[in-house]
């Protein structure tokens, strides 16, 4: 899911207001999963089994892997540099099964959502868990899927869906990072400087 570059993109032709979305794969995962009435401890196996989770997953579970993602999201947005501690958290770590079985008996679903809003007093961010409706995007946001609305400040809404973990979700994300870093050193390198004379202007072949 492009999501950096999406909320950086629309910095061009408009102004963002808001993010709100599902950045962890894994915690997107384990919910489904209890709300099938698998136990924590085993919803977290199963995630670690298909390659959603880490041998570790404490940094995803406790939300600070969505936390991060949040702080890159608001410098990309809004061009300012919020801390992580700037941040308030919770992630599911000690989430009750049986509050995820009520909301799914609803038809609802429970969500870990990272968020941040441009307000008077600057960027109001936080991850929390929420509960969504069933004809919410982020409840219809299934397994290790992720999710995101950004708010202009116009009033549009932009979402954005796609995979969130696993080994080819991470690998294309890794490699699209080093196509932008490819290009952006070629577009550095593709500068017209003059090396003789500024009244005879000198090219300096690149190599594609």
């Amino acid at each position: 899911m492009p999501a950096l570059e999406s909320a950086y993109r629309l910095t061009i032709t408009d102004r963002p207001k808001a993010i709100r979305g599902i950045v962890n794969g894994t915690c997107n995962f384990v919910c489904d999963q209890l709300a099938t009435g698998r136990s924590f401890e085993s919803a977290v196996k199963l995630a670690q089994k298909k390659g959603f989770a880490e041998a570790d997953p404490t940094l995803d579970l406790d939300g600070t892997d969505a936390a991060q993602k949040l702080v890159l999201l608001i410098r990309a947005a809004f061009g300012i540099d919020l801390s992580l501690g700037s941040i308030s958290r919770k992630g599911i770590e000690r989430l009750n099964t049986s509050a995820v079985l009520h909301a799914a008996s609803s038809g609802n679903a429970v969500r870990l959502v990272a968020e941040c809003e441009k307000t008077l007093n600057g960027i109001d961010a936080r991850v929390r868990l929420a509960e969504f409706p069933a004809d919410h995007p982020f409840a219809r946001t299934k397994g290790a899927d992720n999710c995101l609305l950004i708010e202009t400040e116009r009033g549009e809404e932009i979402l954005l869906r796609g995979r969130g973990a696993g080994r080819y979700a991470t690998s294309e994300s890794v490699i699209a990072d080093l196509f932008d870093i490819r290009t952006a050193i070629l577009k550095k390198e593709a500068k017209i400087e003059p090396t003789v004379s500024p009244s005879i202007p000198v090219f300096r072949e690149v190599a594609a």
